[in-house]
């Protein structure tokens, strides 16, 4: 009888695991995302897909471009969505120019959420024209770029990045919050 209990018991939970990694499996990135809206002391997100994304964004930064190109599948078109003055969205390629870009303009990326198949990331960034990242964007909302990053295996298969939209009602930071973020982070607290 004993057998049979614990033989019934692991197969019940044998179920459970696999239909929650079938749930995690179906999940899909939320639209609009933005730091801000994480709640204060959340643990920072910082899984297997995120620390990819890093490696392939560091690659990017040194100016390597077949290293950031061996990051994504042969099929993917990464793109970052902007509103050039006075026209609709349109698309330029996510590539090393505007990682490095990103990278001398913006403060370091963090992961928003991350699931078995994508993670998603944010920056704050300078929004003065002297900004490096100015040459692809003009920061209409907020100075914050996210991207929802998608893997085929462990290669990237799409970056589809924009700056976050105005969603009524969730919280959006400052124009100026990349400085007050860097001097925060600097001190080891929390800007307000």
């Amino acid at each position: 009888m004993q057998i049979a209990t614990t033989s019934a018991a692991v197969a019940a939970l044998s179920l459970l695991a696999a239909h929650a990694q079938a749930q995690e499996k179906e999940r899909l990135p939320k639209l609009g995302i933005s730091m801000s809206e994480k709640p204060d002391g959340a643990a920072p997100v910082e899984g297997p897909l995120f620390k990819r994304v890093k490696a392939a964004l560091a690659a990017a930064e040194r100016g390597d471009d077949a290293g950031f190109a061996a990051f994504f599948t042969p099929t993917a078109k990464p793109r970052f969505g902007h509103f050039p003055e006075g026209s609709k969205l349109a698309h330029i390629p996510f590539d090393v120019a505007f990682v490095r870009a990103l990278a001398a303009s913006c403060l370091a990326p963090q992961a928003y959420d991350e699931a078995v198949t994508w993670v998603q990331i944010s920056w704050v960034c300078r929004t003065e024209d002297e900004a490096p990242i100015r040459k692809f964007t003009r920061f209409r909302y907020n100075p914050e770029l996210v991207a929802t990053v998608r893997f085929e295996g462990d290669k990237i298969s799409n970056i589809d990045a924009l700056e976050t939209l105005m969603v009524p009602g969730q919280p959006r930071y400052r124009m100026d919050a990349y400085s007050a973020l860097s001097v925060s982070a600097f001190l080891g607290r929390k800007p307000e």
